[in-house]
């Protein structure tokens, strides 16, 4: 997309100075508004939706960056214009007449010497050529900048304004170079083994992340009301042991003391009939 879009709903440019804020500050505190219309230059959709187009981005990867190594700009970058401007469809077309994987427009194209037709700049490598091309030049007026280049190559190289839209294509960008893991000093071979995630693995670490909260806030095990309660039951059976103990031993005192009384009974009479007179025995 290399023209200026105007939202049709009439919503007014963001109150800031660009040169004065920065624009990582923007991002985060000026959303887009309400009624702001989407851009309508392509088919974009949620980073985290699976799409049959994205399937195709390995094709592509190769001559993202031959052609990112070329012009100078980081091929993390190309791939991340493409995935917005296309989705790897080279085949898409815009509703202004964008064309290809980098929805370049033939009147475009013809300003960087392209004197083919329409079909021909669909081809996907005819297209990037065209498309890196502008791109690069995007990239050295905004002195390497992410969010200023976008700017540029969607509103036009002589554009200075961040707009909502442009805002909205920097945010998309990142969300994208977030989402198959690479910066944009990413090194190409780097930029090769990245792949987009799908949904069930971002909602499996958001389910995870929200049970490390959920532990986290949970209350904490207080280990001297544990030990407590352990010393509360281990004097209890203690004082059962003892009881018992008590018990058993006193059974076993009171046997032994019949056994000894039962003892002196018996040896008192043999006492005493070997004591006895043999005419008391002999009466008896």
């Amino acid at each position: 997309m290399l023209l200026a879009l105007v939202p049709s709903s009439g919503s007014a440019a963001p109150d800031f100075d660009v040169l004065e804020i920065d624009v990582d500050w923007q991002l985060a505190s000026l959303p887009p508004p309400p009624d702001l219309e989407p851009i309508t230059t392509s088919a974009v959709l949620d980073i985290a939706s699976p799409s049959r187009a994205l399937k195709e981005r390995s094709t592509y990867l190769t001559a993202i960056a031959e052609e990112a190594t070329a012009n100078g700009v980081p091929p993390a970058l190309v791939d991340a214009v493409v995935r917005i401007e296309s989705r790897y469809d080279p085949t898409a077309v815009g509703s202004i007449g964008e064309i290809g994987l980098m929805q370049v427009r033939p009147k475009t194209a013809a300003l960087l010497g392209f004197q083919g037709t329409a079909a021909e700049l669909a081809e996907p490598r005819t297209n990037l050529r065209y498309g890196v091309g502008y791109l690069a030049k995007a990239w050295r007026l905004a002195d390497g900048d992410l969010c200023r280049t976008l700017m540029k190559y969607r509103a036009g190289h002589g554009s200075d304004t961040m707009s909502a839209l442009s805002i909205e294509y920097c945010r998309r960008a990142r969300q994208h170079l977030a989402a198959v893991g690479t910066e944009i000093g990413s090194p190409v071979w780097e930029l090769a083994q990245a792949v987009i995630r799908p949904r069930s693995k971002q909602v499996e670490h958001t389910r995870l992340a929200k049970r490390l909260v959920t532990a986290a806030t949970a209350p904490r095990f207080n280990p001297t009301k544990g030990l407590r309660l352990s010393r509360r039951h281990e004097a209890a059976r203690a004082n059962r042991a003892w009881t018992n103990k008590n018990r058993v031993g006193e059974l076993v005192r009171q046997k032994t003391r019949l056994a000894r009384i039962v003892h002196r009974t018996s040896s008192r009479m043999i006492h005493l009939r070997l004591a006895a007179p043999k005419s008391w025995v002999a009466s008896r």
